[in-house]
């Protein structure tokens, strides 16, 4: 999920998110992992040094290290789109995004061009935000929205009934 604390940090979203896909939690580091990377882009091998970088990794590509900054940040949004839609035609693949209305203004925009791209890959995106925040996916045709309304006091009593228990050691932490 997002976080408000890095709502500012540029791209805090993607690379959290990249680095779940190469399954590593922290900084990618090892062989394997670059490795990873080099197989995922091996049709488009000059995908791979944005991804490297994003991963703090050292793309050891004079070519891209010569890019003009608007060029980078377009070619790390291909490389991204790249390895979505290239992992979608082996397995299906579930994106999810929690509290989207705290997300980097960097990863925003980066999202938004993964979801318009979507299409008819096998690539579902589960986002949730508070009411209010601005998006043009209601336009795409393969965008769907379903909106859940906040419990009810009383549907949010059983609901921690059930995960709690009833005991009434629980009723001041249930308050809040």
């Amino acid at each position: 999920g997002t976080d408000p604390r890095y709502e500012a940090a540029p791209l805090y979203v993607v690379r959290h998110l990249m680095r779940a896909f190469f399954g590593s939690a922290d900084a990618v580091t090892s062989r394997a992992h670059r490795s990873q990377i080099h197989e995922a882009t091996s049709m488009a091998p000059r995908l791979a040094a944005p991804l490297l970088e994003l991963l703090d990794q050292d793309p050891n590509d004079p070519d891209w290290e010569g890019l003009e900054p608007s060029i980078r940040q377009q070619r790390l949004v291909e490389s991204v789109i790249y390895v979505l839609h290239a992992t979608s035609q082996r397995s299906p693949i579930l994106l999810v995004i929690e509290d989207m209305h705290w997300i980097d203004p960097t990863s925003r925009m980066l999202l938004d061009d993964v979801i318009a791209t979507l299409g008819s890959a096998r690539i579902a995106v589960l986002v949730t935000f508070r009411p209010g925040l601005i998006h043009d996916w209601s336009a795409l045709a393969h965008f769907n929205s379903v909106r859940l309304d906040p419990l009810s006091t009383r549907a949010t009593e059983a609901l921690l009934n059930g995960l709690l228990g009833s005991h009434g050691s629980l009723d001041l932490l249930k308050e809040r």
